[in-house]
């Protein structure tokens, strides 16, 4: 293994753990099954086809068509740059690919429908997200092994609406680095957590971003923070950022450009 990444993928409170994996053996997702137990659910979510013959070093969740589930992101290399010659169907350069989360029920790589800077092979390895242009949705940065670095802008996601959120703890867990935050959308029920590293040797933002669909608002958000203490904010309103200070509450709101 190599990259990993943790989210709920169908909302319903059991993790996935996608671990990125070497040539010939497919990603792994490892989902929740019981309190201690987990079960690789790559085949029944349709991500092992896809997968086999990459070599995945960066691997990230993120809600990338803000749709309310998050989706998965691969970083793809060979570390043999003669693979080819060896290994019909496997090449040194390969595309990042891009899986799309139908609901939870199965994770649809799109890959092919994205145009040039996911379909360009490269020798991928880092993976992060970010927004970087200040609207909202999460772009993408693949690094590359011997090479410049590919920076995705994310233009995709429409009408779409989100709530980001930004939290401060108290010192000295400033970042607020292991808080939960557990957004109510109407009948759906959201969880996100504030995290470092995984992907590989990468680091995304730690602004939590909730991809709420047509919704206009979040009805409900409950930050539970490292130190095990609770905060609850009603009514968070669409395509704004909130900065939320731990004992202060909401301490600013800033417009999104959507």
């Amino acid at each position: 293994g190599m990259g990993v990444s943790v989210a709920d993928l169908a909302n319903g409170g059991a993790k996935s753990i996608a671990i990125g994996n070497f040539s010939g053996e497919p990603m792994s997702l490892y989902t929740q099954a019981g309190k201690q137990a987990f079960i690789d659910r790559a085949g029944a979510m349709r991500l092992a086809n896809p997968t086999v013959a990459v070599l995945t070093f960066g691997v990230m969740f993120a809600d990338m068509d803000l749709d309310g589930y998050d989706d998965l992101l691969a970083a793809n290399g060979h570390i043999e740059p003669d693979i080819a010659a060896v290994r019909e169907g496997w090449t040194f350069a390969q595309p990042v690919q891009l899986f799309l989360n139908d609901g939870g029920k199965r994770l649809v790589e799109v890959t092919d429908r994205l145009g040039d800077a996911f379909r360009r092979p490269m020798v991928g390895r880092a993976l992060a997200v970010a927004d970087i242009d200040g609207d909202g949705d999460l772009d993408v940065l693949v690094g590359a092994n011997g090479g410049r670095p590919r920076l995705i802008r994310n233009d995709s996601t429409g009408k779409a609406h989100l709530v980001r959120v930004r939290l401060t703890g108290v010192p000295p867990n400033r970042e607020a680095i292991g808080a939960r935050l557990r957004a109510v959308v109407g009948s759906r029920r959201l969880t996100r957590f504030v995290t470092t590293g995984g992907s590989y040797l990468s680091q995304s933002e730690l602004t939590v971003t909730f991809g709420l669909g047509e919704a206009k608002q979040v009805d409900r958000l409950t930050v539970r923070w490292p130190d095990g203490s609770e905060e609850t904010f009603p009514s968070l309103a669409a395509d704004h950022l909130y900065r939320i200070e731990q004992g202060r509450g909401i301490v600013g709101r800033t417009p999104l450009r959507r």
